[in-house]
């Protein structure tokens, strides 16, 4: 792909991907105020209700209807500029089996969530952080099925697909105009994971998980790079977003250890992932990669911060 590669051009095309996602917001928010009563809204976010349904169902239609316009939107511009389809950006299965494209995002998400993993384990022997308050009374919602519902509605299943096809699919897309293909993996995932406003507060499990779901966003885009298709990167998101007890440091421990047991396993293929990242990061330019991240750290975080 011929990149643009002037400061002007790709500042253009992070105010495109930023403006996309505040239009989709902004639009959602406004159609979703008109017709949906505010305590309807609410559901989604209250895990104390006797009857979690509802709040699946409006989790459902929230996500949709966010994503799907976000995605029309940034997938009609790389259609009206380059001629760019889905399955260019990779939303395809790039000629690979599912199963092949599913096992390497069960590697990817060992991979990306061990570092995630490891900080529970730490807070539950030696506690440093308050970390998130749903997740020590998880057990007591596990055994429902509207619980599942609600999560695999407003977590599991439709967060992975509908993200992963924004974010890795078309922001990475247009991004990689004038970052470069590995450059767009870097910057699209400090965007990505810089607009999970939960994890902003003055603590410290909160900020040491969004330290790492970088690292973990990295390796999403990244194995999309290297696919050709979201897939993979929709395996692991989804696998990272299940409802772990993270307060249960025996059951945390165990995870880790399966984490840690898939990466042996799959060591020759993650060995050479790391020396081939390492490689592209050599070979990039840096200099843009670290000034565009540096503008969406100063951009982002003053946004989620007021907002």
């Amino acid at each position: 792909m011929r990149r643009e590669s002037t400061f002007l051009a790709r500042a253009a095309a992070y105010l495109e991907v930023l403006a996309v996602v505040l239009a989709f917001n902004v639009i959602a928010a406004a159609l979703l105020r008109q017709f949906v009563p505010p305590e309807i809204l609410a559901l989604d976010q209250d895990f104390a209700q006797t009857n979690l349904y509802p709040g699946a169902a409006v989790g459902a239609v929230r996500m949709l209807l966010r994503f799907g316009v976000g995605i029309a939107i940034g997938f009609a511009l790389l259609y009206w500029r380059r001629k760019t389809r889905m399955r260019d950006a990779g939303v395809t299965l790039a000629g690979r089996s599912a199963r092949t494209l599913i096992g390497t995002g069960v590697i990817t998400w060992a991979v990306a969530a061990l570092p995630f993993t490891m900080i529970f384990v730490v807070n539950a022997v030696v506690p440093f952080g308050e970390g998130f308050e749903l997740f020590e009374n998880i057990y007591t919602l596990l055994p429902r099925a509207d619980f599942w519902a609600i999560w695999l509605a407003g977590a599991v299943v439709l967060p992975p697909i509908l993200e992963e096809i924004f974010f890795r699919g078309y922001a990475r897309t247009r991004l990689a105009e004038v970052y470069g293909d590995f450059g767009a993996v870097i910057v699209v995932s400090f965007i990505f994971m810089l607009m999970h406003g939960h994890f902003y507060a003055a603590d410290a499990t909160k900020i040491a998980s969004l330290l790492v779901l970088i690292y973990g966003a990295i390796a999403w885009a990244w194995v999309t790079l290297r696919t050709g298709s979201i897939l993979p990167a929709v395996v692991a998101h989804a696998l990272g977003n299940m409802p772990w007890p993270r307060a249960d440091v025996m059951f945390m421990s165990a995870l880790m250890l399966l984490q840690v047991g898939l990466i042996v396993w799959a060591w020759r293929p993650v060995r050479e992932n790391f020396r081939d990242f390492a490689s592209a990061w050599q070979r990039s330019d840096r200099g843009a990669i670290l000034a565009g991240v540096a503008v969406v750290v100063a951009t982002l975080v003053p946004l989620m911060l007021l907002s």
